[in-house]
């Protein structure tokens, strides 16, 4: 029975790395967009990830976490994400939009993963983490703006490349942040941002 003063609401499986990684392509650009995706992950210094996420492992528990449908939204278009602290299973609420998400829908800003059942895994802190890390560089190298051009315009090729000014910020977030270094590209992003692999981007 649900308590009087809890309002329910509804919620939707969230993927930290999106499900297209882990199928069969049917073009040789999205077999190749894959490919570079997982390059650029193991770039982070997670070789091991392409393997424990192959084929039906991809929905792994390690890999998922529920979320209401409002916040499924932000997740996933990287407006929202989960930066692990010191504390296993803990985690600081970071978002592009901190008015929203902490004023008006009062959204906690520290959370922890728990589970009643031990062989039940929790979200993966490694993959929050560089999940995390492409968030704020998205946001940070006017990816974003760029994603948003892309949706605003159907007529847009979506396998043009950022400008160099663009690109260029990266290169400068990279100078002032060593773990810039591991940050994925523009169209790993994108990919996160739409679920879909880049060339699929609208």
């Amino acid at each position: 029975m649900i308590d009087a003063g809890i309002l329910p609401v509804a919620t939707r499986c969230a993927y930290i790395f999106p499900e297209c990684l882990a199928v069969d392509a049917d073009s040789e650009t999205k077999r190749q967009d894959i490919a570079k995706t997982w390059a650029i992950i193991k770039n982070f210094g997670c070789p091991k990830i392409q393997e424990e996420l192959k084929g039906t492992q991809i929905h792994s528990l390690r890999n998922i976490l529920t979320l209401e449908l409002t916040m499924h939204s932000l997740f996933d278009e990287l407006e929202l994400w989960f930066v692990p602290t010191e504390t296993p299973n803990r985690y600081l609420v970071e978002t592009s939009l901190p008015s929203a998400l902490f004023e008006s829908r009062k959204t906690p800003r520290v959370i922890e993963f728990k589970t009643t059942e031990s062989d039940l895994e929790l979200p993966s802190a490694n993959y929050l983490n560089i999940h995390a890390i492409c968030c704020r560089v998205y946001h940070l190298s006017g990816a974003a703006e760029y994603v948003g051009k892309l949706d605003d315009d159907d007529d847009l090729d979506a396998d043009n490349e950022l400008n160099a000014d663009e690109l260029a910020a990266d290169d400068e977030l990279a100078a002032d942040d060593p773990a810039a270094c591991a940050v994925p590209t523009h169209q790993f992003a994108e990919m996160l941002a739409h679920g879909t692999c880049p060339a699929d981007v609208r």
